[in-house]
């Protein structure tokens, strides 16, 4: 599903026109943005939690050159879904 169909089934939903739902949409996304650059998790209604996790250094081989590289520890976004959708997918 693209924006626009998402925009399309959220104003449908609601009983909204779909540039009222496209800017629902994005007041949400800036709020879950602010939330998890800020805290560090974000949950999800009923399907789970947006949070930021820390990798780990780590070493990288270079196959063309054999060179061996460090990479830094770096922070990213994981989803952790929550059981009951965990069993509604399965």
């Amino acid at each position: 599903m693209n924006n626009k169909e998402l925009q399309a089934k959220v104003a449908e939903k609601v009983g909204v026109t779909q540039k009222v739902a496209g800017d629902m949409l994005e007041a949400m996304v800036k709020v879950i943005t602010e939330e998890v650059t800020g805290e560090g998790s974000s949950a999800f209604f009923d399907l789970g939690v947006l949070e930021v996790k820390t990798k780990d250094q780590r070493t990288m081989y270079n196959p063309n050159t054999g060179q061996k590289m460090l990479i830094p520890p770096k922070n990213v976004v994981a989803f952790k879904q929550y059981t009951t959708v965990k069993n509604l997918i399965n």
